[in-house]
Parts: structure tokens; C-alpha cells; sequence
């Protein structure tokens, strides 16, 4: 019996080791997340805090207005409670949007404004977006942006130098008019779209002269032979140029495309040259000579509004019809001849030319217009190449008292 009672009580202390062991194993882990991959986002949280820090380095204007386009993109809108006078734009707008334009006359008139980063995100800059920005200095403007609006730069009286990247395929009319200090447009090498030229800009196939840097301060220029087109507003304001030498190739001159340079004293538009865009040479008031190649058969609204040097002019046979106000103002034009093609003389016309005694009109004309002659209070002869009869058809507008009221010499002939 106590041999029984000896074998058992050693079988319950085997039994009691066995547990024992057992209990000192270590347990199973039921998270399917190995130590590895606990590691890998340990570290992958440290980076993100490194990212976070990263952009923590750039400080972001705040107050900016943003307009959503509704596809989780947005544009900077306007100045909004921003007093920054160094403008940063986010990346993303406060509610999460990703910034990819800078909208319409955003920052316009923005005179506190010195210094703006543009952030790669965006891709558009539109019209007047930074117009009349007077105290900004130059501009990056990102390998991102594709379009540049009208006159998105216009009256940034500070740029002295820009540079359009390769990215840029739209760039829009007076684009950096007004920028008097601008004396170099450069663009990037690989842009594919346009160039620059001595500093100024045109397209890529040299045919169109886009931009001229007015800050230069050559007294004459002569645009380079193969271009065909001087576009809207291109030497607008250029204080410096007496004189503009226009090669062969040139076939139609923009509108305001040299308005108000004062200083510019004599021109010759070519022979191949078959339209004058509306105030093109306005405001020259030093504007003394203008010879007007024989093939322009379109002269704009006013293209000569206001040049009160001018002394006389010839309007070729190829022109058909004169616009309004275009010798309107020109104080001291004494004598004019306008070519056997013009059928019609505008309103305002020759307004205002208070000096001019004598006027060349073909047979041709059937209608002038409300005040074309209106104060020319000199005019004493006008030279008809039609007949009496043909005269009294002629349709002509109101306050023309100086013009039916001077002496009409019928059926002339030169």
C-alpha cells in the first residue's frame, strides 16, 4: 500500500514540472503584424514627421481668397485679409484644394506688394492678375505655368529682367506693357513657342514681335527682316525711340502697337504693309513725318489720334475707307490727300485739326460722318475731283460747318 501511494505521489510531481515548462514558454502573438513590419512604420512615421518639418520651413501667406473650381483644384482670387507685402501662395487653399491658377486681376492694384512666390502647382496666370503691381520686383515664373493672360505684369513698374520657361505656350497682349524699367524678355532655350531676340520677345518662328523691352534706352531699333506681324501694344509707352526702321516683310502693325511715344519723330510703313490697327501711333505727339507704304488698304479707329506735330499727310489709293477720330487732334496737320480708293471719311476724323487749310477728297466718297471736319476752323479750300452734282450726293453728318462752308474747287485734277 505504501508502495502505491509512493508511485503516485511522484507521477502528480512529474505532471506539476511538466506545467511548470509549459507556463515558461513565450506567448503566441495573435497581431498579425510581424516586429518587422512594426519597425518599418515606426520609420516610416519618423519620415513623414521629417516631411512635416520640411514644409514647415516655408511659411505660407495667410488670408488669401481662393475660389474653388469644384473638381478639388481652385485659384487664388484675390488679396483677401492677406497684409503680407512678401506673398507666399500655398500649394493648397485652407479647404483642401489644390492651387493651380492665379485668377483674374487677383492682386490688381496691389501698390504694397514687392515680392510673390508662385508655387509649381500652378499653371495659369490671368489678365491683370498682378496689373499695376507698382512696388514688385522681378518675378519667378514657375516651369509649371502654360498660359500668361492680357496684361498680367502691365504697369509693374519695378521688373527690370523676366524670363518666360520652357512650359509657356499662351502668352496674351501687353502681357509686361508699361514696365518701363524692363530692359531684357528672355526665354528659355527649349520653349518651343516663343524667343527672345536681343531681349525682346517674339514667337518661336521669329514672325511676330510680341513684346519690346521698354526699359532700353536706344533711341532707334530696327525690327529684324522676316517678321511679319508687330503686335498689340508691342512698343506702347517706350519713352526712348526717336525713330523705328520697319524691314519689307512687315505686313500689318497691331493695334496701339507704338501708341504714346512721344518721342518717336518720323516713320515709313513698307509697301507690303495692308493694315494699320486701331491707335497705333496715337498720342505720338512728336510724331512729325508718316509715309504710308501704297498697299494698306486698312487703317484702325484713331490710328493717328492726337499727333499733334504731324504737319501733313497722304492717304494712298489702296485705302478704302477712313476710321473714325483718326486724324482727330492732330493740331497742327495744314494740308491732307486722300487716295481715290476711300469711299467714306469716318465721324471725328479730323476733329480738331485746327491748322488744316486745304483737303484733297476723291469722287469716289459717298458718305462723311457726324463731325469729321468739326472745329478745323482754318480749312478755306477743298479740292473735289467729282462734279458739283456729284457733291450734292455725298451723305455728310452734322457740325461740318467748316467743311460745307469752305470754298470747293469741283473737278480737280492733280
Amino acid at each position: 500500500m505504501k508502495k502505491l501511494l509512493l508511485i503516485l505521489a511522484l507521477c502528480l510531481l512529474c505532471a506539476f514540472a511538466l506545467t511548470a515548462c509549459k507556463n515558461d514558454e513565450p506567448p503566441v502573438n495573435d497581431n498579425p503584424t510581424s516586429d518587422n513590419q512594426i519597425q518599418d512604420d515606426n520609420n516610416q512615421n519618423d519620415n513623414n514627421q521629417n516631411d512635416d518639418n520640411q514644409n514647415d520651413d516655408i511659411v505660407y501667406s495667410e488670408g488669401l481668397a481662393f475660389t474653388s473650381n469644384g473638381d478639388g483644384t481652385c485659384y487664388v482670387s484675390g488679396i483677401g485679409t492677406c497684409t503680407d507685402t512678401d506673398v507666399v501662395i500655398p500649394t493648397t487653399s485652407p479647404d483642401g484644394d489644390k492651387v493651380i491658377g492665379i485668377g483674374d486681376s487677383a492682386f490688381i492694384y496691389c501698390e504694397r506688394l514687392a515680392r510673390v512666390t508662385i508655387p509649381k502647382s500652378v499653371t495659369s496666370i490671368g489678365r491683370y492678375s498682378f496689373g499695376y503691381c507698382g512696388g514688385l520686383e522681378n518675378i519667378t515664373i514657375p516651369e509649371s505655368v502654360t498660359s500668361i493672360g492680357d496684361s498680367a505684369f502691365q504697369n509693374c513698374k519695378g521688373f527690370t529682367s523676366v524670363t518666360i520657361p520652357e512650359s509657356v505656350t499662351s502668352i496674351g497682349d501687353k502681357v509686361f506693357g508699361v514696365c518701363g524699367k524692363l530692359t531684357s524678355i528672355e526665354v528659355d532655350k527649349d520653349n518651343q513657342n516663343y524667343i527672345s531676340i536681343d531681349g525682346n520677345l517674339y514667337t518661336r518662328d521669329g514672325k511676330n514681335l510680341i513684346q519690346y523691352a521698354l526699359g532700353k534706352t536706344a533711341t532707334s531699333f530696327t525690327i529684324p527682316d522676316g517678321v511679319t506681324n508687330i503686335g498689340n501694344y508691342a512698343f506702347e509707352l517706350c519713352a526712348s525711340l526717336t525713330s523705328i526702321n520697319m524691314p519689307d516683310s512687315v505686313t500689318s502693325i497691331g493695334n496701339s502697337a507704338f501708341a504714346y511715344c512721344e518721342n518717336l519723330s518720323s516713320v515709313i510703313i513698307p509697301d507690303n504693309v495692308t493694315s494699320i490697327g486701331e491707335n497705333a501711333f496715337a498720342h505720338c505727339v512728336g510724331l512729325v513725318t508718316v509715309t504710308i507704304g501704297k498697299t494698306v488698304n486698312s487703317i484702325g479707329n484713331g490710328a493717328f489720334y492726337n499727333c499733334e506735330s504731324l504737319t501733313s499727310i497722304i492717304i494712298p489709293d489702296s485705302v478704302t475707307s477712313i476710321g473714325y477720330t483718326l486724324f482727330d487732334r492732330c493740331r497742327n496737320l495744314t494740308s491732307v490727300k486722300i487716295g481715290d480708293g476711300v469711299t467714306s471719311i469716318g465721324v471725328y476724323t479730323f476733329q480738331d485739326c485746327e491748322s488744316l487749310t486745304s483737303i484733297v477728297i476723291p469722287k469716289g466718297v459717298t458718305d462723311i460722318g457726324q463731325q469729321a471736319f468739326y472745329n478745323c476752323k482754318s480749312l478755306t479750300n477743298v479740292y473735289y475731283k467729282g462734279s458739283e452734282e456729284d457733291w450734292e450726293k455725298i451723305g455728310i453728318g452734322g457740325n461740318n460747318m467748316k467743311l460745307t462752308g469752305a470754298t470747293i474747287h469741283y473737278n480737280y485734277t492733280e
